[in-house]
């Protein structure tokens, strides 16, 4: 293939891995558009170059992405819009002309956005959204980006108290006193003491009887050693002269003084910490959460009286376990973090992907031993370093960053080093996802997808494997494309009626990478639709059903049923535009929406393929209406249609409402009001004025006709006059609203008088009289008090002092009968549609109640209600009463003495239904049996050997010893054999309904796994035995554990091997496990020492004491 077209390639699909320009991603599309290179050829390419599949694909889909957009906003530019609007104007010139190059305009129903469509044209009915009138599936594609981290850095925000060692065990017998100790000092023995002391500043202890000691600096031996001879002094059964001594010293430490430390270097806040005393080196990093990221984990240094002591490589205990080199920390100790070594990441193929610090000699196989080593996809032939180019080579090689590739292989297998610089990437790349024994099968077969071709498949016994062809297979055709060596495809045709008959020459081998394609009746009919557009809601494509009428598709998907909506159509005329299928000539069929909306007319019309429906607005057709606006100080300000001729100024004044209405009336300015006309040539206006209180007395220019555009406005009384004073009342009143203060005599009667309708008996029932509430501001004018009142008291005594004065703006509130008194719920659950709480009715029964929340959820032949009724005046806190009672999938009562069972407030229905009643138990039998496939069970006695002689038996192929049967998800192992030779058989197992029964081919194959030199899976030869398998894996490995050696059997059982006494025989399809051996511990020799010495003092001791008993 011509390496120009692979470097292009290469280049687009790179633009998901490197940061390509744009201009060479565009001329590599020009280049490959141009040479006419097809998608799947331009895959192959990029995966030659490395790539893998998901790469290949989020390419390809980003560049999708890309298109979509550029191609939504030239859609938006401003000449396409102008073009638009010029279409839809010579459309309304010419939309009586019965030509079939008519545009008609789509009008999908308006969004929250408004948009301007694109032109439709009769022809172009395929450009319309094809809309799925079944249902709609949405599949979310997640998307996922991680990236590198700091290796190791995280472990350091965990709590420091959960790395300490144990604050039980023996002190550091090297561990040197110093002051804030606490020293615990016994005599036992002649003379008793116990004295708790504890070190001062200056490093002295006092001893009573004795005095002060200076302990400072000194470890437990000296202590003891000093403490000994200081009290020998004072009591000397301690050390007798010439004696045995009768008193003994013991000493030990209390509570510990905490260690002050300094830490300096890379960390977040250098400076003094406090640590536990028990503190090391390692434990302490976590009091200071670590080096920051450019802080060293592979050099932390203990530095002590200026001097360094100690380095460790906290990578060692990350990757190891092991501590090495950890110190006790000590008073004033100083830890520096310098700055990090060689840093280098890896990414890719690897079990931890990271940025790493290295060692001055390491090399690339520490780096990946360090990363967990190699995932098993990874591709060994090639690994990738992107290297920052030093300083000093820069110049020399002319270059800032540069690319090597590395052979992993030579790398694992020779000790080949590959040495890294500071700033390496290496990305290990994953091999291919192409497979080599692999064919793919689609289309109209039971079971599509890959399948291994093993040492030969033919195209009927792939079609066999994939269990059979569909029913509405097209038998006249099969392509198989094939791919060549040098990634050409080579399309070969056959007839499928012939490679299924069986007959070796019309069958043809398959070779590995071939994809068969069976085509279907469907795919060759293709789908068939309708279209609608114009005024409708959902305009578009629908599929084309068979005996879909006229009717159909305009009553589901216009949306006409919408009586506002239906307002707006055209409903004399609408028009099917039809395709002739032998000339593709097309012709208008109209007809009338409103009769076929009816069911009338055209209705019973029977959709063809193709056929185009339009719906017109009414103002697409008819003239446009005529307006004239009022505004101001009315009840309905607004515009109003012009009626012809005869609308006059009193016409429209009364339309808007309020004049009747007295209360309203005052707040107008009755002496003046304007009528604004606009000239319709000139457009000026001109202010016309008039005196309302003439025009509502049908008087002045009440009979002024009005012409189109003209606008009203009525003024306030405060508009001109000023505001006046108000109270309002709301709530449960007639006429809720303001109210003009009448000064110094307004009252309380007043106001609900005139507001609340108080003399209509049946509304004054709902109104509550024994509270009301007037909100009045106080003298802040800021806050407001809320003063209660008695509605009643004031209606029959208006002379009474809780009758008050109102100011201006008091604000009254009545409330509601409903307020104070709880309303009646009933709950509904279980299988309703709508479970949720009900208000009760008035007699109202269980079905009123069922139906009322939707009916059941399924249909089913019996529900079981139960209510459960809840006693609040016996026992308020238990259910004191439950009903179980059975109805029928009709909503009848079937249980005696409930047919008229009453609910009552708070009862809690549940509706169970009886999902188990009459199912059929199906069983499935799979794999190597003549008929596999769903059985039902006759009865409840079937077993295992009835079902497989049900599925036709055992193929010849079968390998019955290796059987599973399944049942809740747990799976058994099962030997058929006994089963079906042996009808008592204790595994023969009765069936019930969801059990699987799967019956393996030969499998010719066994695995070895487990500490052998090579394990995996060999060819299964007779009379073998496992000694033979285990030398043809190489032989056992330095950790095998030879007592722990297993086999496993097809049929589930496994037996122990022993090397020296048996040998056991091994059957096609077994499993050899051979154990690893169990890590102990070395003999430490030093702590060996240790424990004896100590040992041997506590029975020396024990000896003094029994000898010091004895004498006494």
């Amino acid at each position: 293939m011509n390496v120009k077209i692979k470097i292009y390639t290469f280049i687009l699909f790179g633009i998901f891995l490197n940061a390509q320009t744009s201009d060479q991603i565009k001329q590599a599309k020009e280049y490959i558009k141009n040479q006419g290179i097809s998608l799947d050829k331009a895959k192959s390419i990029a995966k030659s170059q490395g790539y893998t599949d998901k790469q290949i694909d989020d390419a390809i889909k980003k560049e999708k992405e890309k298109e979509t957009i550029k191609k939504n906003n030239s859609l938006k530019s401003p000449e396409n819009e102008n073009q638009l609007l010029l279409n839809n104007n010579l459309f309304e010139k010419s939309n009586n002309i019965l030509n079939i190059k008519n545009e008609v305009e789509a009008k999908p129903e308006s969004k929250k956005n408004e948009e301007i469509y694109e032109t439709k044209i009769y022809e172009d009915d395929q450009n319309l959204k094809i809309i799925d009138n079944r249902r709609e599936n949405n599949d979310v594609l997640p998307f996922q980006n991680s990236n590198n981290s700091y290796f190791g850095y995280d472990i350091f925000r965990q709590d420091p108290l959960l790395f300490q060692s144990t604050s039980t065990g023996a002190v550091d017998p090297e561990y040197l006193i110093g002051p804030g100790d606490e020293l615990i000092v016994m005599l036992w023995g002649e003379t008793q003491f116990r004295q708790v002391l504890n070190v001062d500043r200056e490093g002295f202890v006092f001893i009573p009887e004795v005095g002060q000691v200076f302990v400072n600096g000194l470890n437990l031996s000296l202590l003891e050693s000093k403490l000994f001879k200081v009290l020998s002094k004072s009591y000397a059964s301690l050390n007798p002269r010439g004696g045995k001594a009768t008193t003994f010293l013991d000493i030990s430490l209390g509570n510990l003084r905490p260690l002050r430390i300094q830490v300096l270097g890379e960390v977040s806040q250098p400076g003094a910490y406090t640590v536990s005393p028990s503190a090391t080196l390692f434990s302490s990093l976590y009091y200071f959460n670590g080096p920051t990221n450019l802080g060293s984990l592979r050099d932390i240094q203990l530095i002590r009286g200026g001097k360094k002591i100690a380095s460790i490589d906290f990578y060692q205990f990350l990757l190891t376990g092991k501590k090495p080199k950890d110190q006790k920390l000590q008073l004033d100790d100083v830890i520096f973090i310098p700055n990090r070594l060689k840093t280098v990441s890896i990414s890719g193929e690897v079990n931890r992907p990271g940025i790493f610090e290295l060692k001055s000699k390491e090399t690339l196989k520490d780096l990946m031993e360090m990363a967990g080593n190699l995932k098993v996809t990874a591709y060994l032939d090639r690994a990738q370093v992107d290297r920052v180019v030093p300083f000093d080579q820069r110049e020399k090689l002319g270059i800032d960053r540069m690319f090597n590739d590395v052979n992993l292989e030579k790398i694992l297998n020779d000790g080949t080093n590959f040495t890294l610089n500071d700033g390496d990437k290496i990305v290990v790349f994953s091999v291919f996802d192409l497979r080599s024994n692999v064919v793919n099968i689609e289309g109209a077969v039971s079971r599509p997808g890959s399948y291994d071709i093993g040492e030969y498949l033919s195209l009927n016994q792939l079609i066999q494997k994939a269990d059979g062809l569909l029913g509405d297979a097209y038998l006249d055709r099969v392509d198989i494309i094939r791919t060549n060596p040098d990634y050409s495809e080579e399309l070969i045709k056959l007839d499928l009626r012939k490679v299924i008959s069986g007959i070796a020459e019309d069958d043809i081998k398959l070779e590995s990478g071939d994809q068969i394609q069976i085509f279907s009746l469907t795919q060759r009919k293709g789908k068939e639709y309708v279209a609608i557009d114009g005024h409708v809601k959902q305009p578009g494509k629908y599929t084309l059903q068979k005996n879909m009428t006229l009717y159909d598709l305009i009553f589901i998907q216009t949306g006409l049923s919408d009586i506002n909506f239906k307002k707006e159509a055209y409903l004399d005329r609408a028009e099917l535009i039809r395709t002739n299928k032998s000339n593709f000539e097309k012709m208008i069929i109209p007809f009338n929406l409103g009769l076929v909306l009816n069911n009338k007319g055209k209705a019973s019309e029977l959709l063809q393929p193709d056929d185009y429906i339009f719906i017109y607005k009414k103002n697409e057709i008819l003239a446009s209406k005529n307006y004239v606006t009022i505004e101001g100080n009315v009840k309905k300000p607004g515009q109003y249609e012009l009626f012809k001729n005869n609308m006059t100024l009193y016409d429209l004044i009364f339309k808007a409402g309020g004049f009747g209405d007295n209360v309203f009336k005052n707040t107008v300015f009755l002496e003046r009001a304007e009528l604004i006309r606009t000239d319709q040539n000139s457009l000026k206006k001109e202010i016309i004025p008039f005196n309302l209180e003439l025009v509502l007395k049908n008087q002045g220019m009440a009979d002024q006709i009005l012409k189109p555009n003209d606008v009203i406005f009525i003024y306030a009384n405060e508009d001109i006059i000023g505001k006046k004073k108000n109270v309002s009342i709301i709530g449960r009143v007639k006429n809720p609203g303001q109210y003009e203060l009448i000064e110094n005599n307004m009252t309380l009667y007043d106001l609900i008088f005139k507001a609340s309708g108080f003399e209509d008996l049946e509304f004054r029932s709902s109104m509550y009289l024994e509270r009301a509430d007037l909100i009045r501001f106080d003298s802040n004018k800021t806050t407001k008090s809320i003063i209660p009142f008695n509605i009643f008291d004031i209606m029959k005594n208006p002379s009474s002092e809780d009758n008050l004065k109102l100011l201006s703006g008091d604000v009254v509130r009545i409330y509601p009968q409903s307020i104070f008194r709880k309303s009646n719920k009933i709950t509904l659950a279980g299988a309703v549609l709508n479970p949720g709480e009900y208000k009760l009715k008035t007699n109202m029964n269980l079905k009123d109640l069922i139906l009322e929340g939707g009916g059941f959820t399924e249909q089913h032949e019996r529900y079981k209600i139960e209510i459960t009724r809840k006693d609040s005046i016996n026992n308020a806190n238990t259910y004191s009463n439950n009903f179980v009672i059975d109805m029928d999938g009709s909503y009848t009562i079937i249980s005696d003495g409930y047919k008229k069972f009453q609910l009552k407030s708070r009862d809690f229905i549940t509706v169970r239904s009886d999902i188990y009643q009459n199912l059929t138990q199906i069983v499935n039998v799979n794999g190597s049996v003549n008929f596999p496939g769903s059985y039902a069970l006759n009865g409840s006695y079937e077993t295992i050997s009835d079902i497989i002689k049900r599925a036709g038996g055992l193929r010849a192929d079968a390998y019955p010893m290796a059987s599973k049967f399944t049942r809740n998800d747990k799976q058994i192992m099962l030997d058929l054999n006994n089963i079906l030779k042996n009808k008592n058989s204790k595994q023969d197992i009765v069936l019930i309904g969801g059990d699987m029964i799967f019956v393996a081919n030969i499998p010719t194959i066994i695995q070895i796994s487990g500490e052998v030199n090579v394990p995996g899976y060999y060819k299964f030869t007779e009379r073998k035995r496992v000694n033979d398998y285990i030398n043809l894996a190489g032989g056992f490995t330095q950790n095998a554990e030879l007592k722990d050696i297993w086999i496993q059997y097809p049929n589930g059982r496994s037996k122990k091997y022993h090397r020296y006494f048996s040998n056991s025989k091994v059957l096609d399809g077994s499993v050899i496990k051979v154990g690893i051996k169990k890590e102990s511990e070395p003999f430490d020799r030093t702590e060996f020492a240790k424990e004896m010495a100590s040992i041997m003092t506590d029975f020396a001791q024990l000896f003094l004491i029994i000898s010091a008993l004895s004498g006494t």
